[in-house]
């Protein structure tokens, strides 16, 4: 049985110059321009270095890249390549534009990938051969972010061939450690050589543009970003039944709201007949996770507690009832 073939991405690799963006046609199977042919031997080459997080060397390909950005007329003394550890280093290029007082825009691209297990792919594909079939190229990276990294080495031959001058540096960091690992690369430019990388404008991955035979359809904008939640959770045995916060009996009743408080904070309970109480926060006597609760409130025969609110230290308030 075939294993499922792994995400490819259509061949189609837009290499910007110094005049109009789409004056010229972007592919032809087998009928490259020079200025393709430069972002197609880029990115093979780049796809076929194995920089996996664990198991790779992502220095090999900021080696590699360097050696690109200084074939492409960018003097040895705009190109940086170091990092954290031998094998986590980041290369950065400048292309130096006119003196207008604009600070750069910066063009971001990682050039490590997600690990990829050569029994995880189908039996005809390698993740770190560079293999182009029916219109797609298939390798590890080939969409992220390989991909934005090839344009952007690719982008530097053709404006420097152009003899284009922007009218402000143009930056290109092509870093490591984005996918995951203790070593991110911009954290680590950041902190150390905050100078290679101070702009105004960052281009990074998350949008994109998008074709329709040969021309734009739409082009998206990434408004945010995910973000990390911890928790930290008490294991239980294998066959337990999970973790007993608060035991519901008939005598305490249903839940009627919960909410996170602190000390300096006071509590207002609400019976459903219109008693209430308000009292602080310190005054809660802390108890074990398994309990049925403290009593706060004694209740007259046939009410409940209604609703629950908590008043800050400002006086501020907020709270919810039963639903």
């Amino acid at each position: 049985m075939s294993r499922a073939l792994r995400p490819a991405l259509p061949a189609v690799l837009l290499v910007l110059g110094a005049g109009s963006l789409f004056a010229q046609s972007v592919y032809t199977p087998g009928q490259l321009k020079p200025h393709q042919q430069v972002a197609h031997d880029i990115y093979k080459e780049l796809i076929e270095i194995k920089s996996g997080v664990t198991t790779g060397n992502v220095t090999t390909a900021a080696m590699a890249m360097a050696k690109r950005f200084k074939d492409a007329g960018i003097p040895e003394a705009d190109i940086f390549v170091g990092g954290a550890r031998p094998e986590k280093f980041n290369v950065v290029a400048r292309i130096r534009g006119r003196n207008s007082g604009r600070k750069p825009l910066i063009l971001l691209a990682h050039l490590d990938v997600v690990e990829a297990i050569k029994s995880d792919w189908s039996d005809d594909l390698d993740p770190f051969v560079f293999t182009e079939r029916d219109g797609y190229y298939y390798g590890r990276g080939t969409a992220d972010d390989k991909a934005m990294a090839s344009i952007f080495v690719a982008n530097a031959f053709r404006l420097k061939q152009e003899g284009y001058v922007p009218d402000r540096d143009i930056i290109i960091a092509l870093t490591t450690d984005e996918e995951s690992g203790a070593f991110n690369g911009v954290a680590w430019l950041l902190e150390n050589h905050p100078e290679l990388v101070d702009g105004d404008l960052v281009i990074n991955e998350g949008g994109g543009g998008t074709l329709r035979n040969g021309k734009p359809l739409f082009n998206s904008v990434q408004a945010t970003e995910k973000i990390t939640t911890n928790l930290t959770l008490r294991v239980t045995n294998r066959g337990g039944k999970g973790v007993i916060n608060l035991k519901v009996t008939a005598k305490n009743g249903p839940v009627v709201n919960v909410r996170r408080v602190a000390d300096e904070d006071e509590i207002m309970l609400v019976t459903a007949k219109g008693q209430m109480i308000r009292l602080p926060v310190k005054d809660v006597r802390i108890i074990g996770r398994a309990t049925q609760g403290v009593r706060l409130i004694d209740l007259h025969k046939g009410d409940k507690v209604a609703a629950l609110g908590r008043v800050d230290e400002n006086g501020n308030g907020n709270g919810a009832g039963e639903k």
